[in-house]
């Protein structure tokens, strides 16, 4: 298989046993000049400091698989404290699971993690990068990438699954979703916008345990529809959402309106405006309010809505929008751009309108 190698280890008999598959750039095709220049700094000071550290994940991936990473995180055997110490500029954050955001601008930052332990019951035990592997969701995401040597380390056959394009799990099924329920909305986005086909376990799993998405706290939530939204490729990944029974239970007043009659929003309508929006974000960076706006423009076309006073209004597309929880300040930018736009287009009608008369009355 080309330039690919095999890490061994040695059990406690002296026996040696292969754990991990090494490729070299020969075979997976990744230069350094494609990592981030951020990414490559923190890394570089962290092996300076004498700590091992990679890019991993969806960076490694999406490479792969010949997109461009919109995020480079990084994982390393330092501890946050250790980290946080290197970087003066570093944040420390979450309860669940501590990591470290090195800011490399005032708004921009690197987010490095420390190796997981394989003890489930304690989140934040630091671990071997051989555990860490094991703990991540997915095959795909369990790939560490070595900027330097232009290495891919694959503990789970992560490399060869990209390549054939299946999205297989590393946490056995009965636990994988239980632990966390995010984990469904990433593999239906990993299945729309990568064509990575999933085993019909994993399928009729996500179904079944669609209602987990209820338990999760709407700030998690509130981040994973934002990620959607950012993605250049939201309309795919709301069709797939609906197709695998998710949508209800993500969106759960959007959904009761989508396609109903009467007041509903037609899914042709939600389609298009979904697709303008991808558009957007594949041209440039958007503002996060320009992310909501398909929503705000949905929402105001409703039957019932242009003719409500403005704090009506927002409390009700507020409502509407639940568990997702924009911020205030962006809801009020969003739907004050659909109405400002919507008050253009009444003025250019009467205008026309006025031109019209004007016109009949003067061929009179």
């Amino acid at each position: 298989m080309g330039n690919v190698r095999i890490r061994y280890r040695m059990t406690d008999d002296g026996t040696p046993i292969p754990f991990a598959k090494v490729y070299g750039v020969e075979e997976h095709g990744i230069r350094r000049e494609a990592i981030d220049h951020h990414a490559l700094m923190v890394i570089r000071r962290l092996r300076k400091a004498g700590h091992t550290a990679y890019v991993v994940g969806g960076a490694v991936r999406d490479l792969l698989l010949g997109k461009h990473p919109k995020d480079f995180d990084i994982v390393t055997c330092a501890t946050p404290g250790r980290i946080k110490r290197l970087f003066p500029y570093a944040r420390v954050i979450g309860r669940r699971f501590r990591l470290v955001h090195v800011y490399v601008t005032k708004d921009e930052y690197v987010e490095v993690t420390t190796f997981r332990s394989a003890r489930a019951d304690d989140p934040n035990a630091y671990g071997s990068i051989e555990e860490d592997a094991f703990r991540r969701d997915f095959t795909v995401n369990a790939l560490y990438y070595d900027p330097f040597s232009e290495e891919i380390l694959d503990f789970v056959d992560g490399f060869t699954h990209v390549r054939e394009r299946r999205l297989v799990p590393i946490i056995p099924l009965d636990r994988i979703f239980e632990e966390d329920p995010v984990r469904m909305l990433r593999a239906v986005k990993y299945h729309a916008r990568m064509e990575l086909e999933m085993p019909k376990e994993l399928v009729r799993k996500i179904r079944d345990d669609a209602w987990r998405l209820e338990e999760v706290s709407t700030s998690r939530l509130t981040e994973e529809i934002y990620k959607i939204l950012a993605c250049g490729e939201a309309s795919s990944v709301w069709e797939a959402l609906q197709r695998f029974h998710l949508f209800d239970h993500l969106l759960p007043h959007v959904h009761e309106v989508l396609g109903a009659a009467g007041p509903g929003i037609p899914l042709a309508r939600w389609h298009e405006e979904f697709e303008r929006l991808d558009r957007l974000v594949r041209e440039g960076e958007v503002d996060r309010d320009v992310l909501i706006l398909p929503f705000a423009r949905l929402f105001v076309e409703r039957d019932g809505m242009r003719d409500l006073p403005f704090k009506e209004l927002y409390r009700a597309f507020k409502e509407f929008l639940r568990p997702f929880t924009p911020p205030n300040r962006d809801v009020d930018a969003a739907l004050r751009r659909v109405l400002r736009k919507r008050r253009r287009k009444r003025r250019r009608r009467r205008r026309v309108r006025h031109v019209a008369v004007q016109d009949a009355r003067g061929e009179g």
